[in-house]
């Protein structure tokens, strides 16, 4: 049992930044997607993002969306935490929990 929690924890780690990656793109396709409707309604001023943005006007529903939203760097500060957290918890694990039928209480 120790040493299957061991395991699970480890992997948990190696996953965190494939599973970060993949949330990073649904959010990054939320925010073009909220793009594109803002500028269907009109929300969004033409002269003034050709002024603010002039090399993304050309194609400013893809682009612009990347600029503001599509670095990847910031996700992995968050998924820094999560992975120290299950190497930590594999580690407690394997110092603390005890093993085999020793594992529950006796009473």
């Amino acid at each position: 049992m120790k040493s299957i929690l061991i395991v699970l924890n480890l992997l948990a780690a190696l996953l965190i930044l494939p599973a970060m990656h993949l949330v990073h793109k649904a959010y990054f396709v939320r925010c073009v997607s909220m793009y594109v409707e803002l500028d269907r309604a009109q929300v969004i001023n033409r002269e003034q993002l050709h002024l603010a943005f002039p090399m993304e006007y050309e194609n400013d529903r893809r682009k612009i969306p990347e600029l503001l939203f599509g670095q990847f760097y910031r996700v992995k500060y968050l998924a820094y935490p999560c992975i120290v957290g299950f190497l930590l918890n594999a580690a407690l694990i394997s110092r603390f929990m005890r093993k085999g039928r020793d594992a529950s209480p006796s009473q």
